[in-house]
């Protein structure tokens, strides 16, 4: 379920976007995401590629669509597939290498990393 939640956050924050009534602390956190992704290898036409992997930049917790899982920085680990716009607008969503991270966890201590 959490993955699902993460996905129907980020379109519905997506549509908020284009009415122009997001918020403007999700507007930011969505800009310095989409800045980080920019420079990304697994950013292919604006999605993640599930094709490539890099290894983690840091440890985290992540959450896949079977379930939640502790990756490990310097392991390798395969883009998502999400498109980036959206995924970018999601507070609970992060980066699947650890180069940004879910709002709570970036509030417990984890840095997001370029």
């Amino acid at each position: 379920m959490g993955k699902l939640k993460e996905i129907a956050q980020g379109w519905i924050n997506s549509v908020r976007d284009s009415l122009g009534v997001l918020s403007p602390e999700i507007k930011e956190l969505s800009e310095k995401r989409l800045e980080i992704c920019s420079t990304c290898p697994l950013n292919v036409h604006g999605y993640c590629d599930p094709f490539q992997s890099l290894p983690a930049v840091q440890d985290f917790t992540y959450t896949t669509n079977y379930g939640v899982e502790e990756r490990k920085e310097g392991e390798l680990y395969s883009g998502c597939s999400c498109p980036l716009g959206p995924k970018s607008k999601s507070p609970i969503s992060c980066c699947p290498v650890g180069k940004f991270l879910d709002v709570k966890q970036e509030e417990d201590g984890n840095r997001t990393k370029d």
